[in-house]
């Protein structure tokens, strides 16, 4: 993605929901650290279905609809779409 975006002099920028999303991760992080054994996996595991499920309906709701350029929107929607659904899967 990153050199698809450099071709067109694009990048990105951030924004609240950018923001919210790496708060959120460090204060997994932080969490998930205290954390061993059982504990550790379950919580790991749940963060990574709620951040894959949040991943998903942004794209869905916003990335995919609001991309402007027919070549991000295909990026979008053929390659980071199916890779998170993987993952999540």
């Amino acid at each position: 993605m990153q050199a698809m975006l450099r071709s067109h002099n694009m990048a990105p920028m951030p924004n609240e929901p950018v923001r919210m999303a790496m708060q959120a991760t460090q204060e997994a992080v932080r969490t998930l650290s205290a954390m061993n054994g059982a504990a550790f996996d379950h919580a790991y595991m749940m963060h990574q279905i709620n951040s894959h499920r949040w991943t998903l309906e942004s794209l869905d709701r916003t990335l995919i609809p609001g991309a402007r350029m027919e070549a991000l929107e295909d990026f979008l929607e053929d390659r980071v779409r199916p890779a998170v659904m993987m993952h999540l899967e």
